[in-house]
């Protein structure tokens, strides 16, 4: 708490004893003082000793000196004493009673009243309190007005100024104390107040002079000057670039005139710059100074008074100030006042760029206080360290904030314990951050240093964490101990070396430059490792990290140890290098995905290793415990390390969705598992001698033998065991899933030296199929253990063969020896093995197992079953061509009513016609499988005359036919086999041309166009579809006999030519080729005819019956393969007959509807 004084400096002689004129005064005295304190306004009066001089007259002088620092405005000077201590002058008038008191009287002498204080509330005009009235002396002045005042919201204040303070009055007796300068802009608003322009404190009013001659006359002191800015309330106050503020100069003393050797006024104190209520901010741009002190005022033949002090730059208490501008102190004469005083427990500095102070900066002195030195901003700034302890006195806290850099320069012996928590703080040396024993704590802000720097301070790095940044070429070796909750960061390029036993616990982030480790505990065992550039060196340590992680950099082991003990997944593409090992502990999962080359080999204890580069692992060895994994982080990987599993349980493989190869050999007594729906390709000399276990995807050969031949292996379902076309031999093997063989050429051999266990699992083998000597895949069971049981069914894929005939046994897939039995039943083919035209099927003995197609008690090949249904497509077509076709009278009905009482059309009229068709058709067949097709076509035809006279008409059709064709033949070794079914598609275009006489003779052409598309579904196999195109003509020729009034017999006669197309066909295994044959058509038939009268209509019924003959052909369909093709020949033609009823209604003249059934 800052105390204000005032000085009353008295003579103490008794009052009944005058002093002879010859004699001296004491050269010690006491000098007594009245002290205020500035808060709560309480008197305290002190002496001391002190020299003085005086005449040798009798009376008693008093000289008067008077220094007002009231909370709000400044008060007037004091009156002159006119006789002794007992008629002292009147004190000025204060914030609480503004007006200046009275002057004390001893009965002969009176003191000069008190100047008044300028008002700070409840006077409406604004005037400033009157002076006290003199017990002798004059009054005293009164005080200046406040030039702005705000008591609510917010004001930017231009250019004031505080009104003058009046001057004291003038007697003989003694002068009055001139009045207290207005406050420039006063504040009792806690909103935020602005500056912008030149505020000024009013001057302190000169004090009056004594006129007298009396001999202990004395001029009134001069008043002090107001405030710049002065608040009552905790404020906020921010002062813009440009804008000044600036204290009242104090009053300069009063004189003495015809004095008998009384002392002049005392010259009043300057007002302060800023005079603020505990608790404000203020934030400088501009400049703010304190005012000017007064002069002191002549006597003759007394003494000088004093001049008035300067006044200070920004006071209060507990105050946060933050300057970017100037702030000074004001002088008296040479002497500068401190720019800034702080009272109270917690005050901040922040210092930023282009900030200037002139005078001293005090912090407080309070017990317990906290005084803090910020350098902060977005700027960059120096500060020299040496001005701390002499400009800057009293901190204990010293900041770096905001994100600009500042630059420590100079060294200081004081305790300056830094704290960075934004931007960066550079040092060139240690002394830059004060004596040893200062702390330096890291709390989100960046260290730097310019040059090599060894420190023994102690470091704490708080939970926000901190950076340290040595530049290029430069060491930074830490010996203090770095503590505390937060992450170390390692930037810059240089090299940071951590030397003692740290114990921070937020983890260590390396970004760029070297970081070494200095002793075993350098980076806080068990801590985590970030590196996402630069280098992490081991130094000649072991560690322990609690994880290791970042997207960058290198771990140099050197020849050391690093361990990884992380319980969370976390991932590293930076590199390992040196001649050292990496151990992973801990249930988490570590990925790493960058080149490394260390050599020492990698120890995986606990949790998972996921790779993601060809040399995460360095080149050395990776040993694997049991419960572990290593797992693929990428596609198509080549790790060419050993692999040795340490125990005798399940360390695992898993390649999740990606491919990866291992070259290494697989060494140990431990099992391996591959998990991961990838595939994991071996490539090296494994031999392990545990279980292999194949639970997902694909576990797949690179080379031949590489699968270790001491290992029993286990197939789940969903997994596959790829031989990829490479020998190999297991101990044995249970599948429940794929074991294949299959390569890019058939011959590979699978030897099983003990059990062979199906559990419905698949064995694939590749054969080129065709006869007894074709090459195969085959699975070799060896010894009297290498028992076949269970179920495994055999998928075949054909590589190459067209098909052949077997002969015997057929082609052996599965061989026995030295004892080695299958079961029955052990081998099954898993789907219709074809090939060319020959189905193959699977015939197994207690010793081999075979591929053969053809039965057991004759050697006719076992065709497939898609062999009938495409031998029958042609002549299902040709049906289907004969349906849509069929003859005059089923196309257009019968013309009209030839009775001798119907109306009919003029003759040469045009017609249009439709039908909708349904026919069931069977068709029998001989060859080499003998097709036998049985079903219906339906489907519409329409058509409508072009052309029309009384003897022709010609005109255009189409239609559209569907069939379901069910085919039996000789398929799979079964005569009559139901080999699947034809879906048939047809579309039609047709053109006629009839001529008919006026004897009842016709002749009716016509030529069709047919398009063709089917799908052949083959019984248990994969449907494959096809198409094709036709032609067909016919000529037809009939002759009506009336054989009485109301019937006709019509004999005719048809001829039909048709040419099928069908194009090739891909089917599985072979490519179907069709070579159909044209051929004729005749039919001969004979047509009766009724016509009746009835009232609905003349009704036309008939009979008709039709003798068919077809001409003898062969239709060959040929599948086939790589290497050769197999014809299969069907014969077409034959006779058939049919009988058909009928009738024609018509309705009227111009319309007709018409129907026939029929069976053929």
């Amino acid at each position: 708490m800052r105390h204000t004084k005032h000085f009353v400096a008295l003579r103490p002689f008794p009052a009944s004893r005058r002093v002879p004129s010859n004699e001296q005064s004491p050269n010690m005295n006491h000098i007594y003082r009245l002290v205020r304190h500035r808060v709560t306004g309480a008197w305290t009066v002190t002496s001391e000793l002190a020299t003085s001089s005086a005449r040798g007259s009798g009376i008693v002088a008093a000289v008067v000196a008077l220094t007002i620092c009231p909370p709000a405005h400044a008060d007037g000077g004091r009156g002159g004493n006119s006789f002794g201590s007992s008629a002292a002058g009147g004190i000025g008038g204060s914030a609480a009673s503004p007006v200046g008191n009275n002057g004390a009287f001893d009965g002969i002498w009176g003191g000069g009243g008190g100047g008044g204080a300028a008002l700070t509330s409840g006077n409406s005009a604004g005037d400033g309190a009157a002076g006290g009235s003199s017990g002798g002396g004059a009054t005293g002045g009164q005080g200046g007005l406040s030039g702005l005042r705000v008591t609510a919201g917010s004001l930017n204040a231009g250019s004031v100024a505080g009104a003058a303070g009046s001057m004291g009055g003038n007697s003989s007796l003694g002068g009055g104390g001139g009045g207290g300068g207005g406050t420039g802009f006063y504040i009792l608003s806690t909103d935020t107040q602005g500056v912008a322009g030149a505020v000024v404190g009013g001057i302190g009013g000169a004090g009056g002079t004594a006129t007298g001659g009396h001999v202990d006359s004395g001029g009134g002191g001069g008043g002090q000057g107001g405030a710049g800015v002065m608040s009552g309330v905790a404020a906020n106050v921010s002062v813009s670039a440009g804008a000044s503020v600036t204290g009242g100069a104090g009053g300069d003393g009063g004189a003495v005139v015809n004095g008998d050797g009384a002392g002049g006024g005392a010259g009043g104190s300057g007002g302060a710059g800023a005079l603020l209520a505990a608790g404000s901010s203020l934030n400088n741009l501009g400049t703010i100074t304190g005012g000017a002190g007064g002069l002191g005022a002549l006597a003759s033949p007394g003494p000088t008074g004093s001049n008035g002090a300067g006044g200070v730059g920004i006071s209060g208490a507990d105050l946060r100030i933050v300057n970017a501008g100037a702030i000074s102190g004001g002088l008296s004469g040479a002497t500068r006042a401190n720019a800034v005083e702080f009272q109270g427990t917690a005050n901040r500095l922040e210092i930023q760029a282009g900030a200037n102070f002139v005078g001293n900066v005090v912090g407080s002195t309070t017990v317990g206080a906290t005084n803090t030195l910020a350098l902060g901003g977005l700027g960059n700034g120096t500060f020299g360290v040496g001005a701390i302890g002499n400009q800057f006195q009293n901190f204990n806290s010293f900041v770096k904030t905001g994100s600009g850099s500042w630059i420590l320069t100079g060294t200081t012996t004081q305790l300056t314990p830094w704290t960075v928590s934004e931007g960066v703080l550079s040092i060139s040396s240690d002394a830059n951050l004060g004596a040893p024993g200062s702390t330096l704590r890291l709390a989100g802000g960046t260290l730097q240093t310019t040059a090599d720097i060894s420190s023994a301070r102690t470091i704490d790095v708080n939970a926000v964490g901190g950076t340290v940044s040595p530049d290029a070429n430069t060491t930074l070796t830490l010996n203090g101990a770095v503590s505390g909750a937060g992450a170390l960061t390692m930037a810059g390029a240089g090299t940071l070396v951590l030397a003692s036993t740290n114990t921070y616990t937020g983890g260590t982030l390396v970004r760029s430059g070297t970081l070494v480790a200095g002793s075993a505990t350098a980076l806080s065992q068990n801590t985590a490792y970030v590196v996402n550039g630069g280098t992490l060196n081991l130094g000649t340590w072991n560690l322990t990290t609690s994880s290791l992680s970042g997207a960058g950099g290198t771990v140099a082991l050197n020849a050391q140890n690093l361990t990884v003990a992380q319980a969370a997944d976390t991932s590293f593409s930076g590199s390992i290098a040196g001649s050292g090992s990496l151990t992973k502990t801990g249930a988490g999962i570590l990925t790493l995905s960058g080149n490394s080359s260390y050599t020492g080999g990698t120890t995986l204890k606990e949790g998972r290793i996921n790779v993601g580069s060809n040399t995460a692992l360095g080149t050395g060895e990776l040993a694997m415990d049991d419960g572990t994994t290593l797992g693929l982080a990428a596609a198509g990987l080549t790790l060419n390390n050993a692999i040795r599993m340490t125990g005798r349980n399940d360390p695992v493989i898993d390649t999740g969705a990606f491919s990866g190869t291992l070259t290494g050999s697989i060494t140990g007594t431990g099992f391996l598992t591959k998990q991961g729906v990838g595939v994991l390709t071996l490539a090296g000399n494994n031999t392990y001698s545990g279980a292999t276990l194949v639970e997902q995807g694909t576990l797949r050969a690179g080379a031949a033998n590489t699968f270790s031949a001491g290992s029993a292996t286990s197939v789940a379902p969903g997994a596959t065991l790829d031989l990829a076309g490479f020998n190999q031999t297991l101990a044995s093997v249970n599948n429940g899933g794929t074991v294949s063989l299959v390569g890019a050429s058939p011959g590979t051999v699978l030897t099983i030296n003990g059990p062979w266990v199906g559990n419905n699992g698949v064995l694939g083998l590749g054969t080129t199929l065709g006869g007894n000597a074709s090459a195969t895949d085959r699975l070799i069971l060896n010894g009297p253990s290498a028992i076949a049981s269970g179920t495994t069914r055999v998928a075949i894929t054909n590589l190459g063969g067209l098909g052949g005939q077997t002969n015997g046994n057929g082609i052996e897939i599965v061989s026995t020896q030295n004892g080695a039995t299958i079961g029955t039943n052990a081998f099954t083919l898993a789907a219709p093995v074809s090939a060319g035209a020959f189905d193959y099927r699977l015939a197994s003995t207690s010793s081999a197992a075979y591929l053969t197609n053809t039965t057991q008690v004759s050697t006719t090949p076992t065709y497939r079953a898609e062999v009938p249904l495409y031998a029958a497509l042609a002549s299902q077509f040709r049906e289907s061509n004969l349906a849509m076709l069929g003859n005059m009278h089923q196309r257009v009905g019968d013309d009209g009513v030839t009775g001798a009482n119907t109306t009919t059309l003029e003759q040469g009229y045009r017609q249009a016609w439709g039908r909708v068709i349904s026919i069931d058709r069977d068709i029998a067949q001989s060859g080499t499988v003998s097709p036998n097709s049985s079903g219906r076509l339906t489907g519409f035809q329409a058509g409508t005359d072009l052309w029309a006279n009384a003897n022709w008409r010609a005109g255009v059709y189409v239609g559209q036919l569907e069939g379901d064709m069910r085919v039996s033949g000789f398929a799979r070794g079964i005569l009559n086999y139901a080999a699947g079914s034809n879906d048939l598609r047809s579309q039609y275009l047709g053109t006629y041309a009839t001529w008919k006489s006026d004897t009842g003779l016709y002749v009716d052409g016509v030529l069709q166009a047919g398009r063709h598309r089917y799908t052949a579904g083959p019984t248990l196999a994969a449907s494959s579809g096809g198409k094709g195109d036709s032609l067909l003509a016919s000529v037809e020729v009939g002759q009506a006999f009336r054989v009485a009034p109301n019937w006709v017999v019509e004999p005719q006669v048809q001829l039909v030519h048709q040419r099928i197309d069908l194009n090739d066909t891909a089917i599985v295994g072979a490519l179907v080729q069709q070579d159909s044959a044209s051929g004729w058509t005749a039919r001969a038939g004979v047509r009766v005819k009724g016509e009746f009268q009835t009232g609905a209509g003349t009704v036309q019924p008939y009979a008709r019956v039709n003798f068919y003959k077809r001409s003898s052909e062969t239709d060959v369909t040929r599948f086939v393969g790589p290497a050769g093709f197999s014809d299969i020949a069907t014969r077409t033609g034959g006779t058939s007959s049919e009988l058909a009823v009928g009738a024609t209604w018509q309705l009227s003249v111009s319309t007709s509807l018409y129907g026939e059934v029929g069976k053929l």
